[in-house]
């Protein structure tokens, strides 16, 4: 559940102001962080299967070299799909549908 605040109005555009600058760092480091953790996941990849290695044990855990399944399905359950998302798409419309709000988040488009 979020902290509940209660501040006046005329401090929380300058509160929003400080705590965007903070978030804008955090979120510059985090992207960094998330590149580093690509770059050295991959390489990881390229010596485990140049050494044609499974798994190995580190001090830090186990690692192992797994691949993901990639299903391909027929033209019938493409179909299958669409109609289903329709189904759905006309019972939030009719009313049928149980929508609920859920938790409350925030949306950041960063200035360029």
């Amino acid at each position: 559940m979020p902290t509940s605040y209660d501040l006046p109005s005329a401090v929380v555009s300058g509160t929003i102001e400080s705590l965007m600058g903070h978030l804008a760092t955090a979120d510059k480091i985090n992207k960094e962080a998330e590149a580093e953790v690509k770059r050295l996941k991959s390489e990881i990849v390229g010596i485990m299967a140049a050494a044609d290695v499974t798994s190995e044990r580190t001090i830090w855990g186990l690692v192992s070299l797994t691949s993901n399944r990639k299903i391909e399905y027929s033209n019938a359950i493409a179909c299958l799909e669409i109609d289903l998302k329709g189904a759905k798409d006309k019972e939030v419309r009719i009313g049928t549908a149980k929508v609920t709000d859920g938790e409350k988040f925030i949306r950041v488009t960063w200035a360029k």
